[in-house]
C-alpha cells in the first residue's frame, strides 16, 4: 500500500493492491462532518485521482475502485465507486482546499460487509 498524498503533500487516503480479488482501489478514510452539504456529494483532489490512474495502471486494473470508509458513532459505513462512474459524473470545485472533482451521493454504492466494524 502506498499513502494517497494531494498537491499540499497531506496524506488523504492510500492506495493498494488485492491480490486475492485483483482489484487496485483508492480507499479514504472520513468523519461524515467531511461530506459536502451543497450539493451533497464527496469530494477528491484532482491530484489523488490522477494518482490512482496512474498507479492503476502498473497493475493492468482497467476500473479500479474508489472506496470511502466513513466513521460515525455507531460504526463504520462503507461507499464505493468504480473509477469509470466517478470520471463520467464528477464535477470539478475547489473550496480552499485545491482543485477537486465531487460526486453526488446518489452515485456512491453502499457496502453493507463492513458496516458496524471498526477496520
Amino acid at each position: 500500500m502506498a499513502l494517497a498524498r494531494n498537491e499540499k503533500n497531506q496524506v488523504s487516503g492510500f492506495y493498494g493492491y488485492d491480490p486475492i480479488t485483483g482489484i487496485f482501489s483508492l480507499t479514504k478514510h472520513v468523519k461524515p462532518e467531511h461530506q459536502l452539504q451543497k450539493p451533497p456529494s464527496w469530494a477528491i483532489d484532482e491530484a489523488i485521482i490522477k494518482e490512482l490512474r496512474r498507479r492503476a495502471d502498473e497493475y493492468d486494473e482497467l476500473d479500479p475502485l474508489i472506496i470511502i470508509n466513513i466513521y460515525k458513532p455507531d460504526g463504520t459505513e462503507r461507499i464505493q465507486s468504480a473509477l469509470s462512474v466517478f470520471l463520467k459524473h464528477a464535477f470539478p470545485l475547489n473550496r480552499n482546499h485545491g482543485p477537486q472533482l465531487a460526486l453526488l451521493l446518489q452515485w456512491w454504492h453502499k457496502d453493507n460487509a463492513i458496516q458496524g466494524s471498526l477496520l
